[in-house]
């Protein structure tokens, strides 16, 4: 299988200081992320599964991170993710998810996010 991670996800995986979401149900940051993004990495790795980063919200995530060398070993050290660029294909798929989107009626595919971010995270 593989996953993408966007900025949001990929900024908590790298840096531990970062705050987790707030749950919306009970309007309380999520509990125990760090821990539950450990073990979803571990378990895609252990199926051999990989995680995509595309390369914008790498550069996003990086700039919140204090220690750039550590990050970057750090992410050496996943065999499960890959940095991707945004290419050609990238934009194709891109606007075959937002048309499918706005064809159904919600651009937003259901998130209350404002659309700047869920263009970004798309």
């Amino acid at each position: 299988m593989i996953v993408a991670f966007d900025n949001t996800f990929f900024t908590l995986v790298i840096n531990a200081d970062a705050q987790a979401q707030v749950n919306p149900e009970t309007n309380q940051p999520v509990q125990h992320y760090q821990q539950r993004i450990d073990a979803l990495i571990d378990r895609l790795s252990a199926n051999g599964d990989q995680v995509i980063i595309p390369s914008p919200a790498y550069a996003e995530a990086l700039c919140t991170s204090e220690n750039l060398e550590r990050v970057l070993k750090e992410i050496e050290a996943y065999t499960a993710i890959e940095i991707r660029p945004f290419d050609a294909k990238s934009a194709i798929e891109f606007a075959k998810m937002t048309r499918e989107a706005i064809a159904n009626g919600d651009k937003r595919s259901g998130s209350n996010t404002d659309w700047q971010r869920v263009k970004f995270d798309r």
